[in-house]
């Protein structure tokens, strides 16, 4: 595994490993992090309605090597991470007809990787070839991963549950030079969790768990379904399901307000990507289900679009761009 270049704090310098960093930079960086600080605490917790993202497995398919490979999901879970999607769903492509089980498993690993804070990284996740190129890639900074080797009162960090320390506390790995004690408001987590802790003082410093922190997003939790239009319909009554599509409603400004309104009045949002080779019009029809039927609302998310074609990762940063602005 690549693993050059990361830190615990989750800066990345190509080829330096863990070489010291220059004055010039540690300034330019401290004062980057002061000035993002306010921003990274407006995006640290969840959102108010669950947003789920649903794409195929065959959406690796159409690039050859593992750095490629590596690149595109990287892409695709960045985007993921930025605009705070609780699930990234990969559905079975019933048109594809070879095998997908390899790029689910890279799907899989890179997933475990990139949410994983940089500080558990080597004691989670195990050298494997298909981690190949993650040093290659920028890192995900998810806000509640913007932490420094020192504590700071009120934050919150993710840790590993290391041990059980009496009855109402536990012994956690959060980052810093040697693990600390929590304690337990509510029910404790068991060995091995990773969970969400409070930082409540640095001096003394007191550290506190409880299951309300999970309000704080850690990226999108991956899952894997083999049916795409059974998913659909049990999601129907709770979520409004909008399917992206080139034969789909053009946006406009008037529209736009129509959406945000339907879009408010319901608790979950999912969103649908066809594959590389094959829209949903036709992935729905293989299933013998109709896609207009399915879903609330076609969109076409990138009207009058300048190129022959639009990748699954632009179209997802397009269509999360949008719904970002009308709901959070």
């Amino acid at each position: 595994m690549v693993a050059v270049g990361w830190k615990a704090e989750d800066y990345y310098i190509h080829g330096e490993g863990e070489k010291g960093f220059s004055k010039q930079w540690r300034e330019r960086r401290k004062g980057e992090e002061e000035d993002s600080e306010e921003v990274a605490l407006g995006s640290l917790f969840k959102r108010d309605r669950r947003l789920l993202i649903y794409i195929p497995d065959s959406i690796l398919s159409n690039v050859g090597d593992l750095r490629r490979k590596t690149t595109k999901f990287h892409e695709i879970l960045r985007t993921s991470c930025m605009f705070r999607v609780d699930e990234l769903v990969v559905f079975r492509d019933p048109l594809y007809k070879g095998d997908l089980g390899r790029d689910r498993e890279l799907m899989e690993k890179l997933h475990e990787y990139f949410t994983t804070p940089p500080y558990l990284r080597k004691k989670l996740v195990p050298i494997d070839p298909l981690l190949k190129y993650v040093g290659e890639l920028h890192p995900i900074r998810l806000a509640v991963f913007n932490v420094r080797r020192s504590a700071r009162g009120q934050e919150y960090r993710v840790g590993l549950v290391k041990s059980v320390v009496g009855l109402r506390s536990i012994k956690v790995s959060i980052g810093l030079s040697k693990d600390a004690v929590a304690e337990c408001i509510d029910e404790c987590p068991k060995l091995g969790e990773l969970i969400v802790v409070k930082v409540e003082s640095v001096n003394p410093l007191k550290i506190t768990y409880s299951r309300s922190y999970s309000k704080v997003y850690t990226g999108p939790v991956l899952k894997f379904t083999d049916n795409i239009a059974e998913e659909v319909e049990a999601l129907k009554r709770d979520c409004y399901i909008i399917a992206t599509s080139r034969l789909g409603k053009e946006l406009s400004l008037s529209y736009l307000q129509k959406l945000g309104e339907e879009l408010l009045a319901k608790n979950c949002i999912a969103i649908l990507f066809g594959s590389p080779y094959r829209g949903l019009y036709a992935i729905f029809e293989s299933l013998s289900r109709s896609l207009d039927e399915c879903v609330d609302s076609v969109l076409n998310t990138l009207p009058r679009q300048g190129t022959v074609s639009v990748r699954s990762e632009e179209a997802l940063h397009s269509t999360l761009t949008i719904i970002n602005l009308l709901v959070d």
